[in-house]
């Protein structure tokens, strides 16, 4: 029996000791990592992994114990004699095992989380490059528009040529004031007009002349007629250019002849390297680079961060393998790249070239910045690792001498050394101790670090329960547990649990129960332990908030990446902000500068009428709230009470009714002017800190920054919609006219038809795409005189008249056409234009003869007429007479067609509207019927445009019908609906006949 009694006393000890290694290992590690981990899922395989390695270790050092133990009850010499050398050998091997242990462990992580940092890095960047080179090539187009409309400008040529011709100070100071509006509305650095010896007749701006790399583009401008850009040059002061060269010519008869070039300026400095250098995020290394090839090096266009005033001169070899600059122009293509930078540090890179400027853009970050939180929790995973280890060891060697020194205390009572055991447990002050009734869950024991927790004294926590002291959600969880115990079915749990301490605050606590059991195997006692988490719950609590804003700026950056839509971003960034930030509300509003209204533009959550009634302004009673003040004075405002905030009185009661608790206005400023303000609403008070008002303030600059770039991409949309506008009304005037028209170049090109040429030549647009297939069609043999004298139309100053000739139409038949003609000036590559217009005066010129072969005409049109022709009965529907186009043209024989009505050739679903048109149509000589679906023998749809007549045929009332087949028209039709054209709409209609420099004159000054 005292073998007994020892025995189980030891045992007690070594398990008391085991549950405070185990506590002080919970209350350590998971402090420690949850100070450098904000990721949940790798905290979850850390916490895993770090379970694991827990159980290994103890369970280990506690076999061995326990094994030490029983050979000491059986060796009385125990406590005196030596390790044996096997033993001493084994625990040897398992310390040094457990050495290794924080080396594995950050091995192992680095190999889990390295490649994964690694692929988010190259992301951003591949996003980053996207959006800047996007944006410098949209900056580039803009300019080199800005020049080719001053270019065209036929006006502004004029006025030049004769402001260098007489020196008119008047005309001097009209064009110097039209070419500094350029200048200030586009923020030009300077704008120079040099004559074609390349002297400068006007320079405004700091140029004393023109730079050495520039001449030669403005010789090739004023040689070739096209705006030239330069490249990216220094001059010999070193400012650094970026020029655009704008040829201005007049026309002549012997064609365009240049008489000035416009030379406009851009400061890289101040307008394109800021755009290359601002970086989206803060980062201490991150970098962007603008790049280019030069001979064997690659030279670096824009300012380095690193290396200041170095742009256009600091070059690098191509031959480097790893520099991302060498590669990007070597290689030309899209990438990503681990290499070094021109200061030799690793990091990692993408880039891609910029359109075909020649440039690249390559975006960096350093490698050692990208790792640094991955080296951050190394250090720290580590460190807790070393401390396990250490603990463990140290846990163990007291473990060890607390079993030698036992055996020196064997003698003691076994009541008097258990409670003694139990007493020192109970008295350790970093962990709460209790002994329960397995009966009414009454407490029998506790230490003061329990009463500490709970905020009871002793004999209050005598008198209660669990279930007294329990948040209730987490009741039958708890109770469910503890009745597995009873039943026989665990030996104990573990669980994270919330108490209600006396002043009625929460707890959270981590509880360890075990239980003690009689050898009937009831329940004696249970034993817990109590560790108050409420810190670690809130900085994890913390943690999970930050890592929520976190991921609502990175999901509303990714948005604005993708699209640039003002609307679609305001909606998209408030749902971000409701579902991945779980704000109770979101909603955005801009300023009316006019009226002081807020207007919500979008909105997410909880709503209800808040917006409604909310009528923020600038002055007055609803100005004095967070989204007011923030608009009025541009600073960010935080409300963290709303219930007791005064300036939240106007609208706390419908505030509070949606369960909103704390709101933040964060103001949206567009170029120094604030344009609107981003809400933000929590639904607990003081939900905003300092570290979640700085990601706000980065998420509304980001809102802010997208929205100025989309208000600049509509400007130029709008622009070009207005453009295209006036194109397609210029189209519609020359497609609609009701007299052939034609546009021609000096090359022999057709630029527009007329739908009346098309409609009465009966040639379409493809088949007349030149000057030499039209007269081969129309004149046949007679085609190069014809030629000839359209030749000499590009040379004309006024309207000219032609006469009379006679075209071949695509049927076969001959028309008389009437033309005049008109030049209207050059097109920008310099070709020259004419206008022919014809009237079509066959009629005109056959009307005698038709008096007096009407009869004969009939009969040779409706016989010999190259387009299908027929006669029906208008009462039987049957067809009487067809001609030989028909009879081609559908498949079907004459013999078939007699046989058939009209009905046959028609779809199903065409038939009562071709029977309720013949009804309409009983009392008129003439039916223009349309457009119509006919079924040809084989099956095929075609469309055709009818004309009929009523007429008395063999004594019965029928219809001739004449049917044009314009499936291809209007296939053809539809396209050139579809297709832009270069030409604008003349300032006002030419009225019919088109006089004198109306119309033609309105075409020229577009073409000039």
């Amino acid at each position: 029996m005292p073998s007994s009694s020892r025995c189980y006393l030891t045992v007690g000890r070594i398990a008391l000791l085991y549950m405070a290694f185990a506590a002080l290992w919970i209350i350590t590690s998971d402090g420690l990592l949850s100070l450098v981990i904000a990721d949940p899922d790798l905290m979850t395989r850390l916490s895993i992994v770090k379970g694991l390695a827990f159980v290994t270790v103890t369970g280990s050092l506690l076999y061995l114990l326990l094994l030490g133990w029983r050979e000491s009850l059986t060796t009385p010499e125990a406590d005196t004699a030596p390790l044996p050398e096997p033993r001493r050998r084994y625990w040897v091997l398992t310390f040094f095992s457990l050495a290794l242990l924080p080396l594995l462990l950050g091995i192992g992580i680095v190999h889990l989380h390295g490649p994964q940092l690694e692929r988010e890095a190259y992301a951003n960047l591949q996003a980053i490059a996207d959006l800047k080179a996007n944006q410098i090539i949209q900056w580039l187009g803009e300019r080199q528009g800005d020049s080719e409309v001053l270019a065209r400008s036929a006006s502004f040529a004029a006025q030049v040529d004769q402001w260098l011709r007489s020196d008119d100070a008047a005309q001097r100071a009209e064009i110097t004031a039209r070419l500094d509006s350029l200048r200030g509305a586009y923020g030009y650095e300077g704008v120079m007009l040099l004559d074609t010896e390349g002297k400068i007749r006007l320079n405004l701006g700091d140029h004393t002349g023109v730079p050495k790399p520039l001449q030669p583009i403005v010789t090739q401008a004023l040689s070739t007629g096209q705006v030239q850009r330069s490249d990216l040059y220094r001059d010999e002061a070193g400012r650094i250019h970026l020029d655009w060269v704008a040829p201005l010519t007049v026309a002549e008869r012997e064609g365009q002849r240049p008489i000035a070039a416009v030379v406009l300026h851009i400061g890289p400095k101040n307008l394109l390297f800021p755009l290359i250098q601002r970086w989206p995020t803060a980062s201490p290394s991150a970098e962007t680079l603008l790049v280019r090839g030069d001979g064997d090096s690659a030279l670096f266009l824009n300012e380095l961060r690193h290396h200041p005033d170095v742009a256009l001169t600091h070059r690098e070899p191509l031959s480097k393998p790893d520099l991302p600059a060498s590669v990007a122009v070597r290689t030309g293509q899209v990438g990503v790249r681990h290499g070094v930078d021109y200061r030799g540090a690793p990091v990692l890179a993408a880039f891609r070239p910029v359109g075909d400027t020649g440039w690249h853009l390559v975006a960096k970050i350093d490698h050692a910045e990208v790792m640094t939180p991955l080296n951050r929790l190394v250090f720290w995973v580590s460190l807790v690792a070393l401390f396990a280890v250490a603990a463990v060891a140290a846990a163990a060697l007291a473990l060890w001498r607390q079993q030698q020194r036992a055996h020196r205390f064997e003698l003691l009572a076994q009541a008097a050394r258990h409670d003694q055991v139990l007493r020192k447990f109970y008295d350790l002050p970093f962990i709460g101790m209790a002994i329960t009734a397995p009966e009414n869950k009454r407490w029998l024991q506790c230490n003061d670090q329990l009463c500490e927790i709970l905020g009871y004294s002793r004999a209050e926590l005598a008198n209660m329960n669990w279930a007294e002291i329990t948040h209730p959600d987490d009741l039958d969880v708890d109770v469910a547990e503890f009745e597995r115990v009873l039943r026989g079915e665990s030996e104990g749990y573990r669980m994270d649990k919330r108490f209600i301490r006396k002043n009625g605050a929460v707890v959270f606590a981590a509880i360890d129960v075990k239980c003690l059991r009689r050898n009937d195997g009831q329940v004696e006692i249970f034993i817990a332990t109590i560790h108050d988490i409420t810190e670690r719950q809130r900085a994890a609590e913390q943690i999970r908030r930050l890592n929520r804003l976190y991921r609502v700026l990175s999901n509303i950056n990714q948005a604005i990446v993708r699209r640039k839509e003002p609307e679609w971003m305001f909606r998209e960034a408030c749902q971000i902000a409701v579902r991945d930030g779980d704000f109770r509300m979101a909603w955005i509003g801009l300023l009316n500068p006019q009226t002081g209204w807020v207007r919500p533009v979008a909105q997410a959550g909880q709503v209800g009428d808040y917006l409604e009634k909310v009528h923020v302004t600038l002055v007055g009673p609803y100005s004095e709230g967070p989204t007011g003040v923030a608009l009025r004075t541009g600073q960010t405002m935080v409300c963290n009470d709303i219930a007791s905030d005064p300036a939240m009185a106007p609208w706390r009661e419908q505030a509070l009714a949606l369960g909103y608790r704390a709101s933040i206005a964060l103001p949206l400023t567009v170029q120094g002017a604030i344009r609107g303000a981003i809400s933000l609403y929590a639904d607990e008070a003081d939900f905003f800190d300092a570290e979640e008002i700085t990601l706000m303030e980065e998420l509304a600059g980001d809102i802010a920054y997208a929205l100025e770039i989309a208000e600049a991409d509509a400007a130029h949309l709008e622009a070009e919609q207005a453009l295209r506008e006036s194109q397609e009304r210029f189209r519609r005037a020359v497609e609609e006219a009701p007299f052939p028209i034609m546009i021609h170049a000096e090359n022999g090109e057709v630029l527009a038809l007329s739908r009346a040429w098309t409609e009465i030549s009966g040639y379409a647009r493809a088949d007349i795409p030149t000057i030499a297939d039209w007269t081969g069609l129309a004149y046949g043999e007679r085609q190069q005189a014809v030629r000839v004298v359209i030749n000499q139309l590009y040379d004309l100053q006024q309207r000219a008249a032609q006469g009379e000739y006679r075209i071949t139409c695509k049927d076969g038949s001959q028309r008389d056409w009437e033309f005049s003609s008109v030049a209207l000036g050059s097109l920008a590559d310099g070709r020259r234009l004419a206008m022919s217009m014809a009237a079509d005066v066959t009629e005109r010129n056959w009307a005698l003869a038709a008096l007096r072969q009407r009869e004969l005409q009939y009969r040779c049109l409706f016989e010999a007429h190259p387009l299908p022709m027929w006669v029906y009965d208008l009462e039987t529907l049957r067809f009487l007479a067809v001609n030989d186009a028909a009879v081609q043209h559908y498949g079907f024989s004459r013999d078939e067609f007699l046989s058939m009505t009209i009905t046959d050739i028609r779809p199903p679903e065409e038939v009562p509207r071709l029977l309720d048109n013949i009804a309409q149509v009983q009392n008129h000589h003439i039916d223009e019927a349309g457009i119509w679906k006919h079924r040809k023998k084989d099956g095929a749809l075609i469309e055709v445009e009818i004309t009929s007549h009523v007429l008395e045929f063999g004594g019965r009332r029928a219809e001739v019908v004449l049917a044009h087949d314009v499936t291809e028209r209007l296939r053809i039709e539809e396209r050139l609906r579809q297709a832009a054209t270069v030409f604008e709409t003349p300032a006002k209609a030419s009225p019919s006949p088109m006089p004198p420099g109306g119309f033609c004159g309105s075409i020229g000054r577009f073409a000039n």
